[in-house]
């Protein structure tokens, strides 16, 4: 925050840092998520056949190409749910770091309006009890971060172009 000349630049960092960090979690959670579910889930009903779920739990013989697309279907199941994990933990740790962050900068100032922009944090508590509210939390963070770029704009005159 030293290198900044003053609290306004150093919050408007730290918003479109965030808003850009917000933008990829997104994008992840609505398009490359459902086409790695759906490439699991094909490769799982084209490859190992619909009948081998019923297949499943009884001494019946799996064709090679069976066990291989299973294995294949259900590892990238299992990847692409720890990585979502990840992301969520992630994108928490972001968020309340940026809130911390505008906080104290907002209090160093006596900033009351960046004072509220940046006391986000219930969002992440929340948002850890309930997964749903995970992606509204960040819907709201991109949009808080949007909110602190333009009020830090309006003081610095001219960073509201993003």
């Amino acid at each position: 925050m030293n290198n900044f000349a003053n609290p306004a630049q150093a919050i408007f960092f730290l918003a479109s840092n965030l808003k850009r960090k917000m933008t990829g979690t997104l994008i992840f959670h609505f398009v490359i998520l459902p086409i790695l579910v759906g490439a699991s889930f094909a490769i799982l009903l084209i490859g190992a056949g619909p009948d081998f779920f019923e297949k499943i739990g009884k001494n019946k013989d799996y064709t090679t190409r069976e066990l291989v697309c299973a294995l294949i279907g259900y590892g990238l199941l299992i990847v692409t749910g720890i990585t979502n994990f990840v992301m969520w933990i992630s994108a928490m740790v972001k968020i309340s770091s940026t809130c911390n962050q505008v906080r104290n900068i907002a209090q160093m100032t006596g900033n009351f309006q960046l004072d509220i922009l940046g006391s986000a944090k219930i969002l992440v508590l929340f948002s850890l009890l309930f997964w749903p509210l995970y992606i509204v939390g960040l819907f709201i963070a991109r949009s808080k971060a949007s909110q602190l770029m333009m009020v830090t704009g309006m003081q610095q005159g001219g960073y509201n172009s993003f």
